[in-house]
């Protein structure tokens, strides 16, 4: 009882760690220098972020009679076992999962002690194992039990070098703690806690499927397969049992977050710019500005067509008419609604192609409305980073498409303002990755 509760302490005490570590997981930023449009893996919604896992392999349950005595030989140890876990990983870095693992058991028991979980009466005498006389002393028993447990999971590849959502081979792991239990009939009826402790090597071979070379261990509680701690004589060993075992197996990876790009003209409702009153919807703003585009074609017409009679009554009255038709043409500009979304990758400020096609048309009609100013505004998705970080990724945002408009395209610096606001929630659809985005618009 008291191996049991040790090691049931020792289970406990990692799976508060790790529950500890997921509530940490979500401030963690991915590194600045990673360039990949490929599926991300940052979110914190529970929905996300899923790896169901399979592996069959080999195993050894390591007790009393293997360990101690040479004549159990080592090729005796191994039989099958069936591996099958799930984790929610809450960051490229750290999750929180479930393990199970069924496997045989195979080891021996002296004669007369029948007290092994899985002793019978007609168990086989070991035949490599004799006494003085020449008889065998020890018999093999065998069954199936299983290990159930939680873990918490890290991918030791992220936190040493960065998240790369690109990245074929990666390095994971877990610890954790749980219970195991006997699958087969037994001699007597027997649970154990159990610690557990893997690595694997993963290789995806696909977008969402990986293949696992791995190695694991546990510790078990002494009593668990019936014969306790022996310290008589030279039958010397730890309160301890475990398990050593490697398996190959596949990884299915599900719920992960996809990049979406927001086109100009696809976005109905936004609550980041001044709103337009009902009056002024834009079935209203059209009518008016073909109206006024009417009105100007024709009043310029009229100007020509007057401006031979006027030369006499003196160049007064000609700048009195060019002033009107200048007021006009500037309320109607003050009409115009101009707005483009470019996005932008997680924790990025490098302009996609894709994106520059969107500036080009921006630095084209800004260029074409030589006397307005236009404004562009940096923002971040606020549930991926802190504060501090979401306002210099804005800012480094902003500059950059700043940049690319007088730069790339010709855009006369002093019609554009540079303003950013850090990090900013669901600015459309409900979805963080629409907040990671610079907008152009007029003021």
């Amino acid at each position: 009882m008291k191996h049991f509760l040790i090691c049931t302490i020792i289970a406990v005490s990692v799976s508060v760690a790790a529950g500890a570590q997921q509530a940490t997981a979500q401030s963690v930023q991915s590194q600045p220098e990673i360039e990949s449009d490929s599926t991300l893996m940052m979110s914190s919604k529970f929905s996300k972020n899923w790896e169901f896992n399979a592996g069959i392999g080999i195993q050894a349950y390591l007790a009393e009679y293997s360990r101690l005595n040479s004549q159990f030989r080592f090729k005796d140890w191994w039989s099958p076992a069936l591996d099958l876990g799930i984790t929610k990983w809450a960051s490229p870095y750290f999750g929180l999962g479930l393990g199970f693992t069924a496997a045989q058991m195979k080891n021996g028991y002296m004669d007369g002690d029948k007290t092994a979980i899985f002793a019978k009466a007609d168990d086989p005498a070991y035949t490599g194992s004799l006494d003085a006389s020449g008889n065998p002393w020890l018999h093999v028993y065998s069954g199936y039990y299983g290990n159930f447990f939680a873990k918490a999971a890290f991918n030791a590849t992220n936190i040493l070098f960065g998240f790369n959502p690109d990245r074929k081979v990666e390095l994971t792991g877990y610890l954790g703690g749980g219970l195991v239990f006997p699958l087969s009939e037994v001699n007597y009826k027997s649970r154990g806690s159990s610690f557990n402790a893997g690595l694997a090597l993963q290789f995806r071979v696909a977008k969402h499927t990986l293949v696992n070379l791995g190695v694991r261990g546990s510790l078990i509680s002494d009593d668990f397969n019936g014969i306790d701690y022996v310290a008589s004589g030279d039958k010397k060993n730890i309160p301890l049992d475990g398990t050593i075992g490697a398996t190959l197996g596949l990884s299915y990876k599900f719920g992960y977050v996809n990049r979406k790009n927001i086109k100009t003209g696809k976005v109905s409702e936004y609550d980041w710019v001044p709103a337009i009153d009902a009056y002024e919807s834009s079935e209203y703003v059209a009518g008016i500005v073909k109206e006024s585009s009417d009105n100007v074609a024709a009043a310029k017409d009229a100007v020509i067509a007057d401006m031979t009679g006027m030369v006499a009554a003196g160049q007064s009255e000609i700048s009195k008419l060019q002033k009107e038709n200048e007021q006009m043409a500037s309320v109607i500009a003050e009409k115009k609604d101009f707005w483009i979304h470019i996005a932008f990758d997680i924790d990025k400020w490098d302009i996609s192609n894709n994106e520059k096609v969107d500036i080009l048309a921006a630095a084209n009609y800004i260029k074409s409305c030589p006397r307005e100013t236009f404004v562009i505004r940096g923002y971040a998705d606020m549930q991926t980073a802190s504060p501090k970080h979401n306002e210099m990724l804005s800012h480094k945002r902003a500059d950059a498409v700043r940049d690319c408009l007088v730069n790339d395209f010709g855009v006369d610096p002093t019609q554009l303002e540079v303003d950013y606001y850090g990090g900013v929630d669901y600015m459309f659809f409900s979805d963080e990755e629409c907040s990671r985005s610079v907008i152009i618009s007029n003021r």
